[in-house]
Protein backbone atom coordinates (compact mmCIF):
# COMPACT_ATOMS: atom_id res chain seq x y z
CA UNK A 1 0.00 0.00 0.00
CA UNK A 2 1.10 3.37 -0.96
CA UNK A 3 -0.80 6.57 0.06
CA UNK A 4 -3.87 4.46 0.58
CA UNK A 5 -6.04 6.95 2.30
CA UNK A 6 -7.48 4.58 4.59
CA UNK A 7 -4.24 3.75 5.96
CA UNK A 8 -3.46 -0.04 6.26
CA UNK A 9 -0.10 -1.71 5.30
CA UNK A 10 1.09 -4.29 2.96
CA UNK A 11 0.72 -7.82 3.64
CA UNK A 12 0.68 -11.12 1.88
CA UNK A 13 -0.77 -14.20 3.36
CA UNK A 14 -1.05 -17.75 2.07
CA UNK A 15 -3.00 -21.13 3.55
CA UNK A 16 -3.09 -24.53 3.37
CA UNK A 17 -5.27 -27.23 3.80
CA UNK A 18 -4.30 -30.97 3.00
CA UNK A 19 -6.48 -33.83 3.82
CA UNK A 20 -5.51 -37.80 3.03
CA UNK A 21 -7.88 -40.56 4.35
CA UNK A 22 -7.15 -44.27 4.48
CA UNK A 23 -10.18 -46.64 4.65
CA UNK A 24 -10.77 -50.74 5.22
CA UNK A 25 -13.82 -52.20 5.11
CA UNK A 26 -14.79 -56.23 5.45
CA UNK A 27 -18.22 -56.80 4.32
CA UNK A 28 -18.61 -60.19 5.66
CA UNK A 29 -17.71 -59.53 9.00
CA UNK A 30 -19.16 -55.87 8.99
CA UNK A 31 -16.21 -53.81 9.92
CA UNK A 32 -14.33 -50.74 8.79
CA UNK A 33 -11.11 -48.75 9.68
CA UNK A 34 -10.92 -45.04 8.84
CA UNK A 35 -7.86 -43.52 8.95
CA UNK A 36 -7.46 -39.26 8.39
CA UNK A 37 -4.68 -37.33 8.35
CA UNK A 38 -4.98 -33.86 8.14
CA UNK A 39 -2.41 -30.69 7.89
CA UNK A 40 -3.56 -27.23 7.93
CA UNK A 41 -1.40 -24.48 8.13
CA UNK A 42 -1.53 -20.90 6.90
CA UNK A 43 1.14 -17.68 7.55
CA UNK A 44 1.34 -13.70 7.10
CA UNK A 45 3.82 -11.53 6.23
CA UNK A 46 3.53 -7.70 6.78
CA UNK A 47 5.86 -4.77 6.78
CA UNK A 48 5.57 -3.95 10.65
CA UNK A 49 5.62 -7.53 12.17
CA UNK A 50 7.48 -9.93 9.30
CA UNK A 51 5.61 -13.38 9.12
CA UNK A 52 3.82 -15.28 11.53
CA UNK A 53 1.34 -18.29 11.40
CA UNK A 54 -2.43 -18.26 10.98
CA UNK A 55 -3.41 -21.54 11.53
CA UNK A 56 -1.54 -24.36 12.36
CA UNK A 57 -3.13 -27.91 13.24
CA UNK A 58 -2.21 -31.25 12.38
CA UNK A 59 -4.79 -33.90 12.94
CA UNK A 60 -4.72 -38.08 12.93
CA UNK A 61 -8.29 -39.98 13.23
CA UNK A 62 -8.35 -43.57 13.23
CA UNK A 63 -11.79 -45.51 14.13
CA UNK A 64 -12.77 -49.32 14.34
CA UNK A 65 -16.15 -49.90 13.86
CA UNK A 66 -18.20 -52.81 14.05
CA UNK A 67 -21.74 -52.95 12.79
CA UNK A 68 -24.41 -54.47 15.39
CA UNK A 69 -27.68 -53.07 13.99
CA UNK A 70 -28.80 -51.56 11.08
CA UNK A 71 -27.11 -48.05 10.78
CA UNK A 72 -25.72 -48.46 14.74
CA UNK A 73 -22.29 -49.61 14.65
CA UNK A 74 -20.37 -50.26 18.05
CA UNK A 75 -17.10 -48.06 17.44
CA UNK A 76 -13.26 -47.33 19.29
CA UNK A 77 -11.96 -43.72 17.97
CA UNK A 78 -8.52 -42.67 18.28
CA UNK A 79 -7.91 -38.79 17.70
CA UNK A 80 -4.64 -36.92 18.05
CA UNK A 81 -4.25 -32.94 17.71
CA UNK A 82 -1.05 -30.88 17.74
CA UNK A 83 0.92 -28.81 15.71
CA UNK A 84 4.54 -28.33 13.53
CA UNK A 85 5.76 -25.44 13.78
CA UNK A 86 6.85 -22.59 16.69
CA UNK A 87 4.30 -20.84 18.39
CA UNK A 88 5.46 -17.24 20.05
CA UNK A 89 3.84 -15.52 22.83
CA UNK A 90 3.16 -11.82 20.37
CA UNK A 91 4.27 -9.08 20.11
CA UNK A 92 7.11 -10.33 21.97
CA UNK A 93 9.08 -13.13 19.47
CA UNK A 94 11.26 -14.37 21.71
CA UNK A 95 9.59 -16.30 24.12
CA UNK A 96 8.33 -19.72 22.44
CA UNK A 97 4.50 -20.99 24.00
CA UNK A 98 4.09 -24.19 21.28
CA UNK A 99 6.29 -26.47 19.10
CA UNK A 100 6.09 -29.75 17.33
CA UNK A 101 3.99 -31.84 19.75
CA UNK A 102 4.30 -28.89 22.47
CA UNK A 103 1.55 -28.78 23.53
CA UNK A 104 -0.12 -32.45 22.05
CA UNK A 105 -3.18 -34.29 22.83
CA UNK A 106 -4.70 -37.18 22.26
CA UNK A 107 -8.32 -38.79 22.93
CA UNK A 108 -8.80 -42.63 23.09
CA UNK A 109 -12.52 -43.57 22.96
CA UNK A 110 -15.08 -46.12 22.94
CA UNK A 111 -18.53 -46.00 22.21
CA UNK A 112 -21.61 -46.19 19.48
CA UNK A 113 -21.93 -44.43 16.14
CA UNK A 114 -25.47 -43.99 14.41
CA UNK A 115 -24.85 -43.10 10.65
CA UNK A 116 -28.27 -42.69 8.97
CA UNK A 117 -26.73 -41.55 5.81
CA UNK A 118 -23.21 -40.87 3.80
CA UNK A 119 -23.47 -37.11 4.80
CA UNK A 120 -24.29 -37.33 8.57
CA UNK A 121 -22.15 -39.37 11.24
CA UNK A 122 -23.27 -38.89 15.12
CA UNK A 123 -20.27 -40.41 17.24
CA UNK A 124 -20.95 -41.08 20.91
CA UNK A 125 -17.55 -42.30 23.21
CA UNK A 126 -19.28 -42.68 26.48
CA UNK A 127 -15.86 -43.83 27.97
CA UNK A 128 -13.24 -41.56 26.43
CA UNK A 129 -9.72 -40.90 27.92
CA UNK A 130 -8.05 -37.51 27.29
CA UNK A 131 -4.35 -36.78 27.75
CA UNK A 132 -2.93 -33.41 27.14
CA UNK A 133 0.82 -33.21 27.03
CA UNK A 134 3.82 -30.79 27.09
CA UNK A 135 7.32 -32.85 26.83
CA UNK A 136 9.44 -29.62 26.72
CA UNK A 137 8.82 -28.17 29.93
CA UNK A 138 12.05 -26.56 30.09
CA UNK A 139 11.28 -24.03 26.83
CA UNK A 140 7.26 -24.71 27.02
CA UNK A 141 5.31 -23.16 30.08
CA UNK A 142 2.81 -26.58 30.45
CA UNK A 143 0.26 -24.31 32.48
CA UNK A 144 -0.24 -21.99 29.77
CA UNK A 145 -1.80 -25.23 28.21
CA UNK A 146 -4.17 -26.15 31.30
CA UNK A 147 -0.90 -28.62 33.27
CA UNK A 148 0.51 -28.54 36.66
CA UNK A 149 3.36 -26.80 36.99
CA UNK A 150 4.78 -30.41 38.70
CA UNK A 151 3.52 -32.12 35.56
CA UNK A 152 3.84 -32.45 31.93
CA UNK A 153 0.82 -34.36 30.94
CA UNK A 154 -2.59 -33.65 32.33
CA UNK A 155 -5.00 -37.18 32.20
CA UNK A 156 -8.84 -36.84 32.23
CA UNK A 157 -11.69 -39.19 31.81
CA UNK A 158 -14.90 -38.33 29.94
CA UNK A 159 -16.83 -38.63 26.92
CA UNK A 160 -16.75 -37.25 23.79
CA UNK A 161 -19.71 -36.26 21.41
CA UNK A 162 -18.45 -36.25 17.36
CA UNK A 163 -21.01 -34.65 15.06
CA UNK A 164 -20.12 -34.64 11.52
CA UNK A 165 -22.73 -33.63 8.34
CA UNK A 166 -22.36 -32.52 5.22
CA UNK A 167 -24.87 -30.00 3.76
CA UNK A 168 -25.91 -29.61 0.17
CA UNK A 169 -27.37 -26.42 -0.89
CA UNK A 170 -26.72 -26.58 -4.64
CA UNK A 171 -24.78 -27.73 -7.25
CA UNK A 172 -21.24 -27.62 -6.56
CA UNK A 173 -21.81 -25.62 -3.05
CA UNK A 174 -21.37 -27.39 0.38
CA UNK A 175 -21.60 -26.87 3.89
CA UNK A 176 -19.05 -28.89 5.86
CA UNK A 177 -19.69 -29.18 10.18
CA UNK A 178 -17.81 -30.87 12.21
CA UNK A 179 -18.49 -30.90 16.37
CA UNK A 180 -16.06 -32.02 18.45
CA UNK A 181 -17.06 -31.84 22.66
CA UNK A 182 -15.39 -33.23 25.17
CA UNK A 183 -16.77 -33.57 29.38
CA UNK A 184 -14.56 -34.28 32.03
CA UNK A 185 -16.53 -36.78 34.54
CA UNK A 186 -14.54 -36.34 37.34
CA UNK A 187 -13.80 -32.46 37.52
CA UNK A 188 -16.24 -30.00 36.75
CA UNK A 189 -18.42 -31.95 33.90
CA UNK A 190 -19.97 -28.98 33.24
CA UNK A 191 -17.25 -27.15 31.83
CA UNK A 192 -17.14 -28.92 28.07
CA UNK A 193 -14.18 -28.27 25.68
CA UNK A 194 -15.43 -27.27 22.31
CA UNK A 195 -13.83 -27.82 18.97
CA UNK A 196 -16.02 -26.56 16.16
CA UNK A 197 -15.28 -26.38 12.79
CA UNK A 198 -17.75 -25.32 9.61
CA UNK A 199 -16.46 -25.24 5.91
CA UNK A 200 -18.34 -23.91 2.90
CA UNK A 201 -17.08 -24.84 -0.15
CA UNK A 202 -18.39 -23.41 -4.13
CA UNK A 203 -16.85 -24.63 -7.42
CA UNK A 204 -15.88 -21.44 -9.47
CA UNK A 205 -14.65 -22.79 -12.33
Amino acid sequence: LSNWSKGGESSLAHSMDINTRADYTNTEAKTKWLNNVRLRYGAIFTDQNGLRKTIDILEFNSQYNKNLYNKVDFSTVFYMKHQIAKGYKYPNDSVVISKFLNPGTFTLGMGMEYQPDKNNRINLSILSYKNTFVLDTARINQKTHGIALDKRAKQEMGGQLLIKNILNLKEDLNISNTIRLFTNYFNKPENVDVDWEIDMSKRIN
